[in-house]
Formats: C-alpha cells, structure tokens, sequence
C-alpha cells in the first residue's frame, strides 16, 4: 500500500541498481525512513474536533481537523490559517495540495469537508472566517467556494495553534445546486507551516 507521499520503492532501487546491491539496500532502508517519517506528519498536525455538516438534510460528523498557515492573498507578509474539518484522515499529500485534492476525494462520495481561511478582519476586530470551501459530493459535484457565510469564534490563537468555534451565519440555500448547506464545530489544532 502506497504511503501519503506516494513513495516507489521500485523506482529508487531500480536508480540505484546500477551501482550495485549493496546500494540497493541502502536506497530501500532510506526508502522506508523517508516514507514513514512523511506518514507520521499528518497525524502529528491533526486536532481535534466536534462537529457536523448538514448537506440537504443529511448529517456528518466531522471528526477530524488540521491548520495550515499560508500567506494572505492581498499581503504576502501576513499569514492565514486554513482550518480544515473533514470525516476522514488526510494525507500530507492532499493537505499540500488540498486544492487539487480534496475536491476529488469528495466527488467520489466518500469525503466530507469544509476548509475555511482565517485572516484578519478587514474592520480591525480580529480574526474573521474569510472563505470557506465546501467539499461534499452533493454540491457541485464535490467542491464549491463561498465568501462571508462563516463566523469565527477565537478561543486562542497562536503561532503554533488555533482553537475556537466556526460555524454558519445562517443556513444557506444554494439554488442552482439545489442544496442546503450547514455545519457546527468546535476544534484546536496544532499549526503546520
């Protein structure tokens, strides 16, 4: 089974093979720390959290919860932090790239997540819920962005984690996909930069 970071065994000892056997070893044992240690990095980022998601009546839990700083849109030296709240584990692989990733696990059906991006309030009180990305097979077909629907309630924040509640203003109607959207949490999470 392929670990997060997707490591190949065969394509580092093939590189290698020239070289001889004893390389070869050597390339698999480097192999093997380099792919355990990437498969532990998610689980040493992950939080915690108690929540759910309401998708046209359905509930899901969400049970698991990650932050990841990554710079402000408008000023680069300022920092946000993606808070990510799903129904399953998520790789490194995925969290690096959860953009192009998490919209997939979704259109498959058997992923449930809401990401929001936390930044400073435009107003000066804060901390506010930026955006949010949904990503659930019943919207869109697995991804679909929003602005100002979210609030953010801080219960601590600092450069190694975040808690605090986020949760929907109200209900939302999204009429073209004919969906109604809705989610509760309640998290801490260690921050990964």
């Amino acid at each position: 089974m392929p670990t997060p970071l997707h490591c190949h065994r065969s394509k580092l000892a093939g590189a290698i093979h020239v070289r001889g056997k004893i390389m070869r070893r050597h390339a698999l044992l480097f192999t093997v720390v380099l792919c355990g240690t990437g498969s532990l990095s998610a689980v040493a980022g992950e939080g915690t959290v108690q929540g759910k998601m309401i998708v046209n009546g359905k509930t899901t839990a969400l049970t698991h919860a990650y932050a990841l700083a990554q710079p402000n849109s408008f000023h680069k030296e300022k920092e946000d932090i993606r808070v990510i709240l799903s129904d399953a584990p998520i790789s490194d692989e995925a969290l690096r790239h959860d953009r192009d990733h998490l919209d997939k696990l979704a259109a498959t059906g058997k992923f449930h997540a809401i990401a929001v991006t936390i930044g400073d309030d435009m107003f000066g009180h804060g901390k506010s819920a930026d955006s949010n990305d949904i990503y659930t097979v019943e919207i869109n077909k697995g991804w679909i962005n929003t602005g100002g629907l979210d609030k953010f309630e801080m219960k601590s924040l600092d450069a190694n984690a975040i808690a605090g509640r986020l949760h929907m203003k109200s209900v939302h109607d999204f009429t073209d996909e004919h969906a109604t959207f809705d989610y509760d949490a309640t998290f801490s999470a260690p921050i990964v930069h």
